[in-house]
């Protein structure tokens, strides 16, 4: 129990350990549980860690997640410059200039509204040439694997059958070979079945992890948080389904080299038919790898 203090309140480790910020080094702070100590102040990065940030255990007291971060004794205008939250930049006024487009035999990406509700989203349809793809891509800072991230979206898939498709973070377009570049997303794959795969590279591996969670073609919302501290993972939940997770490949290290696609979505079909998928908006909270002060 870690609640409030009273006069007849007993001392101990375990309570004074919960209920104070404890400071030191990214490589010192990697060696704590979350479960037992809640507030982090690191003074030297490393191990997953940002210098001059704040962080607090996680819900499931499973990991730690950055707060806003006090310096000298005052709130910062740029609090952290080195974390990124979208926040609503991708999720207000969808629409597919804001997007790098790449497309292939006859792909498409265009500006829809739904009939039904309103809601405005990238419609990327693959055309009626089989193994055609559609895509769009938001580059930008490279992100820094060490460091936990997460990326959240809602879709809609219209048709469920003869499709690859693939949203995440610095993920590789579906017909391309899968690489071992540093990235983590969602998929699914209607040859193997019709369930969201959670895809992982690491930067020298890659593996694919079948959630058992199916897919359908009503909207579906899905968040991926990518953990570098504390037990590694990528945890994919969908809707109010029961998160699935992956801890093979998971990435661990910063970019390198020109990679720096934040954000992807694409979609291929293997049949002579038109596959559609509708993006309804996403967020993506990191941090930068780059030089960014």
């Amino acid at each position: 129990m870690a609640g409030p203090s009273d006069d007849a309140t007993q001392a101990s480790a375990a309570r004074t350990n919960k209920m104070q910020m404890i400071t030191g080094a990214g490589s010192d702070l990697a060696t704590l549980t979350p479960s037992k100590h809640y507030l982090l102040r690191c003074t030297t990065g490393g191990s997953g860690f940002a210098a001059d940030t704040l962080y607090i255990a996680n819900s499931t007291e499973t990991g730690y997640v950055a707060c806003t971060m006090v310096s000298g004794g005052t709130s910062s205008a740029l609090p952290n410059p080195k974390f990124i939250d979208t926040q609503a930049t991708f999720n207000t006024d969808i629409r597919k200039i804001k997007w790098v487009e790449s497309h292939a035999s006859g792909g498409t990406a265009t500006d829809d509204t739904d009939g039904t509700t309103g809601e405005q989203s990238i419609k990327l349809s693959t055309g009626a040439t089989s193994g055609a793809r559609a895509q769009i891509t938001q580059v930008g800072l490279k992100q820094d694997f060490g460091v936990n991230s997460g990326l959240q979206f809602k879709s809609r898939i219209a048709t469920l059958s003869s499709l690859v498709l693939r949203g995440g973070v610095n993920c590789d377009p579906v017909t391309s070979a899968d690489s071992n570049t540093a990235a983590y997303a969602a998929e699914i794959c209607t040859a193997t079945n019709n369930n969201w795969q959670i895809r992982t590279a690491s930067g020298s591996n890659k593996n694919v992890s079948d959630t058992t969670i199916a897919a359908t073609t009503n909207r579906q919302a899905l968040k991926l948080e990518h953990t570098a501290v504390g037990t590694i993972k990528v945890t994919l939940t969908i809707d109010s389904n029961a998160a699935a997770q992956s801890t093979t490949t998971v990435p661990t290290t910063g970019q390198v080299g020109a990679n720096n696609n934040l954000i992807r979505f694409s979609i291929k079909n293997s049949t002579a038919a038109n596959r559609d998928w509708f993006v309804y908006g996403c967020r993506l909270a990191y941090t930068v790898s780059d030089n960014w002060v």
